[in-house]
This record gives C-alpha cells, structure tokens and sequence, in this order.
C-alpha cells in the first residue's frame, strides 16, 4: 500500500480528470473532527464525481443522492494499493478529517459497476 500527497496545484485537474474517467462507485464517505467525533457521513452511496474549485477553496463530492462540500481543504492524499485506488483523504486547515474510501479498489475508467452515471441536478447538500 503505498500513500502519496497530492500538491495543491493538481487538485483541479486531478479531480476532473478523475471525474471524467470513473463510473458511479460505491464509496463510504467518514469525517473526524473535535466537535462530532468520528461520523460515517454516507455509506454505499455512488459516487459520481469529485470537483475542486480553488475560486472558493472547496472540494465537492458528488454522490447519489448527496452532495457533500468539504471548505478549506489543507492536505489530500491518495491511498493505492497495485495502482488501484483505495481512498482519499483529505485535511481541512481547521483540523477535520474526511475520509472517502471506496467498497472496491478503482483504476478511474474501470468499474466493476454497471450503474450509469447520475444526474447531478436533483441532489440535496450536506453543509
């Protein structure tokens, strides 16, 4: 297993080249921070997408039916294991933690799901 640090330049770029290329996977989305503890957020949602818009410091994870926003995000790291994608994980500059792990390991463009890809449109937010 091998974890690697994503510089905060490749964010954007990395994210919508990931987006493009995954189909719908099923993820399970984990934030720690001071205040909650550790939560499970969503569990065996789809995810549709990741967006980084470094206009408003912002991550956004796309899942059906969620969307959840991560503000100021500090540090990302890729967690891989035989070039296939484990989780994510990112660090916001006050400390919370959110966790996206995926149910099977991902190469983006492979999936061993056939669902088709969501509509982004009719889904609710996660503050």
């Amino acid at each position: 297993m091998v974890t690697r640090s994503l510089a905060k330049e490749d964010w954007k770029l990395y994210f919508d080249d990931f987006s493009k290329h995954i189909q719908s996977e099923r993820v399970e989305l984990d934030v720690m921070a001071l205040d909650i503890g550790d939560q499970i957020e969503e569990d065996h949602v789809l995810l549709n997408g990741l967006s980084y818009d470094p206009k408003d410091d912002m991550i956004y994870v796309f899942t059906y039916p969620l969307r959840h926003f991560i503000s100021h995000p500090d540090h990302i790291w890729l967690v891989e294991d035989n070039n296939k994608l484990q989780s994510i994980d990112i660090e916001t500059s006050d400390g919370e933690k959110h966790l996206l792990r995926f149910r099977d390991a991902v190469r983006p463009g492979v999936s061993p799901h056939n669902e088709p890809r969501m509509n982004f449109e009719d889904l609710e937010s996660i503050p």
